[in-house]
């Protein structure tokens, strides 16, 4: 591949890892989310979908993926330790993600309820 590049053009020096891991990945990052965020507040309708499975270092984590029209869009994981997560503990940490991702794309804001349970009951449940 190098040799391709420098055939192509001599001077060209291709970036080094440092370059790629670090400004570069995060420019790239930026620009997705803020294509990500643009979409998910243009959709009149979200689902969201939570599921819990092993990382590549066989942890135990939560996931919280998006769907929409447009595809589906990973949100965030959280390591729930070696058991499953105990219903209330997932309840508040679904209702946390939500929070964040409305409050950004179609929300003013959402009022607290005392629990978890509570929260879901208001909000139609998870």
């Amino acid at each position: 591949m190098r040799a391709l590049l420098k055939g192509l053009n001599a001077a060209y020096t291709l970036p080094d890892r440092h370059s790629l891991a670090g400004r570069l990945l995060d420019d790239c990052y930026n620009k997705v989310k803020t294509q990500v965020d643009a979409r998910l507040a243009s959709c009149s309708l979200l689902n969201f979908v939570t599921d819990e499975s092993s990382n590549v270092q066989y942890k135990r984590i939560v996931n919280l993926s998006v769907h929409t029209p447009d595809g589906v869009f990973f949100q965030c994981s959280q390591p729930t330790g070696a058991k499953s997560m105990a219903s209330e503990g997932y309840a508040e940490w679904v209702f946390r993600q939500l929070v964040e991702i409305l409050a950004t794309t179609c929300l003013e804001s959402i009022p607290q309820q005392r629990t978890p349970a509570r929260r879901c009951a208001r909000y139609g449940g998870f």
